[in-house]
């Protein structure tokens, strides 16, 4: 194995400028890298796992080789974050200009895709789950073993959040909604998991859990294994502001566990409303705590059988045989598409106007 070094071309909502251009900075040599690696490799075909890398789409222009994008979340007002003067007709450009098929991890993704790309196939190929390893690992922990690690009674309700701790994820949304849980249910708890991807955000986290009088309802034990806590938890909570498809939806509701979720990214696609989840508006803490307040009260008619077979779909064999049958088309999109030299003097237009556009933003940013 091989491992060579790629960067963001688009920064997290949460990267400073100056952190930004010192990760992109070293794209030609980065290429050139890889472009040493494929040729020697010889590879047939470049697949990138993220429309936010470069590096995979212009080494395989230089070479002349079928190129795949994976997009697996959506672009909104706040990502790219303000700073990034980049409009997402100029981003979606690369994406049609360079690749052979663009494959999107849901119906939402792929319409804000076609919104743009006029060249480019885009295909639909949701995220898999492998449920016989999901279900192994929720039973590696027993409730009573989680309770003690995360310091919690023994009668506790479970609120449980999944995802980096960073502001696209809308944690600080679920702290404003458990004001009116907390004062109605003393025994439910919030668990929010995930790493602490953006410290500044972490930091006002904390600082509105002290301010509201919440600090003992939360935890934030961080990074762990998330199988046991959906299996232990009482429901689940997403309260993104931006999502492509999101798999702590799928695993919860695969382990029989409602979700309440903001209405973006592919949430809509799984959930069945008031069957298996229910779904509210993105950034809106109130209606938050009205549909967590239905599901703890049991209003929610939820049903564990129904949620665990709408997850059955999403199985590795369906997921592989899929992007299988999808490479096969991108590798037929280009030999009949434009010719090699043509795509290699797209790439360098590319490069050129985009070195042009961050130059001037490093101008103004840093």
């Amino acid at each position: 194995m091989r491992v060579l070094p790629i960067a963001w071309w688009i920064p997290a909502t949460h990267w400073p400028p100056e952190h930004f251009f010192a990760q992109y900075d070293g794209l030609e040599e980065r290429v050139a890298r890889l472009v040493t690696l494929l040729a020697d490799e010889r590879v047939d075909l470049v697949h990138s796992n993220t429309v936010v890398t470069l590096e995979g789409a212009l080494a395989a222009a230089q070479l002349g080789l079928p190129h795949i994008w994976h997009s697996r979340g959506q672009f909104d007002d706040r990502f790219p974050p303000p700073y990034f003067e980049v409009d997402l007709a100029f981003i979606f450009s690369a994406l049609d200009l360079l690749s052979d098929a663009l494959l999107c991890v849901s119906k939402a993704v792929a319409e804000q895709a076609h919104d743009y790309c006029r060249e480019v196939p885009v295909e639909i190929v949701p995220e898999a789950l492998d449920l016989d390893d999901l279900v192994r690992r929720s039973t590696t922990v027993s409730r009573s073993t989680l309770l003690e690690r995360l310091h919690l009674p023994s009668d506790a309700r479970i609120v449980a959040c999944l995802g980096g701790l960073q502001r696209r994820k809308g944690q600080l949304d679920l702290v404003l909604a458990a004001v009116r849980i907390a004062a109605r249910y003393p025994k439910a708890f919030f668990v929010l998991a995930g790493a602490a991807n953006d410290t500044e955000y972490v930091e006002t986290l904390r600082s509105s859990l002290a301010e509201l009088g919440l600090a003992t309802r939360f935890r934030l034990p961080g990074h762990l294994d998330t199988p046991p806590l959906l299996a232990h938890c009482d429901l689940i909570v997403h309260p993104s502001h931006s999502e492509g498809f999101s798999l702590s939806i799928l695993e919860a509701l695969a382990l029989g566990r409602p979700v309440v979720a903001t209405r973006c990214g592919g949430s809509d696609e799984v959930i069945e409303e008031w069957r298996t989840g229910l779904l509210v508006p993105p950034r809106q803490p109130e209606a938050i705590a009205a549909a967590i307040e239905a599901v703890l009260s049991g209003r929610l008619a939820f049903d564990p059988d129904r949620a665990r077979e709408r997850t059955r779909i999403y199985g590795p064999a369906a997921s592989a045989a899929a992007i299988g049958a999808s490479l096969l088309r991108a590798h037929r999109h280009h030999a009949d598409s434009r010719p090699e030299a043509s795509r290699r003097a797209s790439a360098r237009s590319f490069v050129a106007s985009l070195g042009a556009r961050f130059r001037h933003l490093r101008a103004l940013l840093c």
